[in-house]
């Protein structure tokens, strides 16, 4: 039988870490502007035209959020 040895205290883990999940999120975010394009802006407000009840959004960040997160549920 083959032991696995332990990882020395203060090894990285599996998990990733908060930095690298906010990484994550801003490649999905890249991917689907480029995509879909980036969002409309009206008065300071920001949406996706054909994505389905979204409404404005105070920033493109937030519309790119609401637009991912309807995903293939648009119009």
């Amino acid at each position: 039988i083959a032991l696995t040895p332990l990882a020395p205290a203060g090894a990285p883990t599996t998990q990733a870490a908060p930095a690298a999940q906010g990484d994550a999120e801003d490649a999905a975010r890249l991917e689907f502007a480029l995509q879909h394009g980036m969002p409309r802006e009206r008065d300071g407000q920001y949406r996706y035209h054909g994505f389905a009840a979204l409404g404005w959004h105070p920033t493109k960040i937030a519309a790119i959020d609401a637009a991912r997160k309807q995903g293939a549920n648009h119009d």
